[in-house]
């Protein structure tokens, strides 16, 4: 069924033309966007690298030490010519994709189809470079398979650690599909048994000695990026109102994806199994595995957006599944879904997303020619809001600094690069849960910590409507503890570390048990109070987020004077702790908070853990704590190993 055919003369031309199709950047470098969350966490890593900071401890983040390299192409501490090499690098990857395919089996309409696929996938909104390298490996693993080319293990083994410290969620997920194609490759060849115990040495072997060159705490680096990515599919999920006509197409195709290869599956179950039949099942397995990941990609942060890169990139999983499949019948199946994948990508860009569709290939390579000789990398234009006053700068030029809870392009925009000490998890959005609000909450406490913290408690300091004393409610009490307000602009305030800490410790706890929905009525307390709840999923719940997103779960809040808010929450948020105070997001408000001399009575009255129509998602039982603190000592407040 597997083979190829000798690339003719003028048939080489034409992948020389194809693969130009492909380029997609319009300069080597890009221009640093500023006040947003996205740039900020480019500059971050940016910043990162500059200053040499240990991944995995010093720096925290599912974008690993390479990430600057394909994610953010910053003139801050990348060199032009490491963009240079990594993109003439990605031409000549996507030239081999499709040489193979141009050599399987020429024909007119393979051709037209491949065209036509490029031409897609250059032309719709979006990008995502770590699941180009993760689809480059499964393919380099498949052709494999079908050639016996020894070395292209060795080189998809490179291609799976390059993906790991690019993004590490998408490159572990790589790096294990490498040894799960070593083990079976191994056993259904029936070769000595040490065979794969010596491929996954040399892998594990590998992992570890590419950690100490990149500067990276590797156990930690892993358990971070865990953490984020479990907490994340908890709190960062999204239901925009714009999108369900979209998701029911996502939805749809992914079952039809699905459903043509199981039934093929279930149609030749009675005949004899084969090395070929295995490598069949292999190949689905790998490209379905995939599949499912973009689509929790997609779906979990279900805006416009993320929904539109489902449709986009789908075609690639789909693609390995064509081009590698042992059945002509299954092969031609598949081309279904890939026509499909292609209209509603075009449907969602145009209809949705509403960015044109990008047509100007050869243009592109013109732009990104020209840059090439640019003198000097582009220059952002730093709005007003982000311009801090001289005194300011003139303190902190001299001493080091932080910015919370979002907005990193602050420390870049003030050229404050070789100032930034970033706590580790240094976006607040991402601190989700309790081990990695721990992770910054030790930081601060610790003589590593920042002399000064560039900080704002505005509406527009959270995401999704969270209520931001549910956002790092660990690290603001240490920020209470070892932090004052020094000075006030606009939105901004500037927090400089205390000579004396202000000790906090826990002058008691309430415990209520209750059920969901029920007001929680806030006992009375001259001082600060955290509420801890421990809300579970119940099996449906489990199964939902694990397939979906987890069911939506809100926190209203009722103040004294009768106002009522309500805010965005998930479990390990309220697990972790929720400050019960001020529950308008004003700067007054956190400028209150910090004095440990104000002994205002409680501003909430009442909250209420809401499910609304997501009952059925959690258990109706939760157990509630208040804990209460008092200025002694911040660590009695967290145990440790609690």
């Amino acid at each position: 069924m597997f083979s190829y055919h000798r690339m003719s003369h003028a048939t080489k031309p034409l992948c020389v033309f194809i693969t130009l199709l492909t380029f997609d950047n319009w300069t080597v470098f890009n221009t640093p966007s500023m006040g947003n969350a996205d740039g900020s966490w480019s500059i971050a890593l940016q910043l990162a690298r500059l200053l040499n900071l240990r991944y995995g401890t010093e720096f925290a983040f599912t974008y690993g030490p390479l990430g600057f390299l394909c994610s953010t192409r910053l003139p801050i501490a990348t060199q032009k010519w490491e963009i240079i090499v990594y993109d003439a690098w990605l031409l000549v990857q996507t030239g081999f994709v499709i040489w193979a395919f141009l050599t399987r089996r020429f024909t007119v309409f393979n051709m037209v189809m491949l065209v036509g696929a490029v031409l897609y996938l250059h032309s719709v909104f979006g990008g995502e470079p770590p699941f180009y390298v993760f689809y480059f490996c499964l393919f380099v693993l498949f052709y494999h398979l079908r050639t016996n080319r020894h070395w292209l293990v060795g080189y998809a083994l490179l291609l799976s650690l390059f993906t790991f410290y690019v993004k590490a969620n998408v490159g572990l997920v790589t790096f294990l599909c490498v040894l799960t194609y070593v083990t079976y490759y191994s056993l259904t060849r029936r070769l000595p048994w040490y065979w794969p115990v010596f491929g996954w040495a040399i892998a594990l072997l590998s992992l570890w000695l590419s950690s100490v060159w990149l500067n990276t705490d590797l156990v930690n680096f892993v358990a971070v990026c865990l953490q984020v990515v479990d907490s994340y599919n908890d709190t960062m999920h999204a239901l925009p109102p714009n999108s369900n006509r979209v998701m029911a197409l996502g939805f749809g195709l992914l079952g039809l994806t699905a459903a043509i290869p199981f039934g093929y599956l279930i149609q030749t179950r009675k005949k004899v199994v084969t090395i070929g039949r295995l490598d069949q099942l292999f190949v689905v397995t790998l490209a379905g595995m995939q599949l499912f990941i973009l689509f929790k990609e997609a779906f979990v942060r279900a805006d416009i957006w993320h929904l539109a890169l489902f449709f986009k990139l789908g075609l690639l999983p789909v693609s390995l599944i064509i081009f590698f499949g042992q059945s002509v019948r299954l092969a031609r199946a598949m081309l279904i879904p890939a026509f499909l994948f292609i209209m509603c990508g075009l449907y969602v860009n145009i209809r949705y997303v509403k960015q044109g569709l990008n047509v100007y290939q050869f243009r592109q390579l013109l732009t990104y020619g020209q840059s090439l000789g640019e003198p000097a990398p582009p220059k952002p234009e730093v709005p007003a809001a982000n311009q801090l006053p001289a005194h300011w700068l003139s303190a902190l030029k001299s001493s080091t600094v932080d910015a919370g809870p979002l907005d990193v392009s602050l420390i870049y925009a003030n050229n404050l690069t070789l100032n930034y000490r970033p706590r580790p998890v240094f976006q607040t959005y991402q601190v989700t849960n309790r081990y990695l609000d721990s992770l910054n909450a030790t930081f601060y406490r610790s003589a590593k910590a920042p002399a000064y913290i560039l900080f704002t408690h505005a509406a527009k300091s959270t995401l999704d409507n969270r209520f931001p004393f549910a956002d790092e409610a660990r690290t603001k009490i240490a920020m209470r503890q070892y932090y004052q307000v020094a000075d006030q602009h606009q939105d901004w305030l500037l927090l400089k570390r205390k000579i004396r800490p202000t000790p906090i410790d826990t002058a008691g706890r309430q415990f209520l048990r209750t059920r969901l929905n029920n007001q929680i009525t806030i006992p009375a307390y001259n001082g600060l109070q955290v509420l801890q709840a421990q809300v579970q999923y119940s099996f449906f719940g489990q199964l939902v987020r694990f397939i979906f997103q987890p069911p939506p779960l809100a926190l209203e809040i009722e103040s004294r004077d009768g106002k009522h808010f309500r805010h965005k929450i998930s479990a390990p948020m309220l697990a972790n702790g929720v400050i019960l105070t001020y529950p308008e997001a004003t700067t007054a408000s956190f400028i209150q908070f910090m004095d440990a001399n104000h002994r205002a009575v409680n501003p909430i009255q009442a909250v209420r853990l809401v499910s609304d129509r997501w009952q059925w998602g959690f258990k109706p039982l939760i157990t509630v704590t208040f804990v209460q603190l008092r200025d002694r000592t911040a660590e009695a407040y967290y145990p440790a190993g609690r």
